[in-house]
């Protein structure tokens, strides 16, 4: 994270939890970057990266203590597939990188050979 705001830049991630759930959520992880609700499922549209869990998956998650109409209020099962873009100051994307595939994640390193 350091690495990342030492090149001037932001680190932002956006959550389909609800505002009070996120605040909940900064306080556990003690998370040093600002995590938006996207509450109204605004972003994860604009960005099509929302999918909806299966019912399976949901009753699963139920068994671990994760319930989604608490945690995501209107927003249900439906969550974001972990995404990153770099947003430059004018507004425009530099760099993108979305993969289904929840365990494929870009590298701070990645991030950093594309920050300006």
């Amino acid at each position: 994270m350091k690495m990342i705001t030492d090149k001037g830049a932001n680190v932002i991630a956006i959550s389909p939890e609800t505002p009070d759930n996120v605040v909940k959520t900064v306080g556990k992880t003690k998370a040093k970057y600002s995590i938006l609700s996207d509450s109204n499922m605004r972003i994860m549209s604009a960005y099509k990266v929302g999918y909806a869990l299966e019912d399976g998956m949901v009753k699963r998650y139920k068994g671990y203590g994760i319930n989604f109409a608490e945690k995501n209020g209107s927003n249900g099962n439906n969550l974001p597939v972990p995404a990153v873009y770099i947003v430059d100051k004018t507004g425009k994307i530099t760099y993108a990188h979305y993969d289904e595939n929840f365990k494929e994640r870009v590298s701070v390193r990645e991030i950093l050979t594309h920050l300006q």
